[in-house]
């Protein structure tokens, strides 16, 4: 999945599960913010996108099965 500051946090939480963890360290609600923008929710976390992306990478998702929606 490639990811942008204008993906949709439902979307990348639908795409890999485990993400949810980066949302839980900046503590970004996921179900208060699924129809906004990754952008938008960091920035209303207070941290930088890049800041996300990062810690983003950091999960070892390789395992993960992917959603079937």
């Amino acid at each position: 999945m490639k990811l942008d500051p204008n993906t949709k946090v439902s979307s990348l939480l639908a795409a890999i599960p485990s993400s949810g963890l980066v949302f839980d360290r900046f503590r970004i609600a996921p179900d208060t913010t699924s129809d906004l923008t990754l952008q938008q929710a960091c920035a209303g976390a207070g941290i930088e996108f890049d800041e996300f992306l990062r810690a983003l990478k950091e999960i070892d998702w390789r395992d993960e099965a992917p959603s079937t929606g």
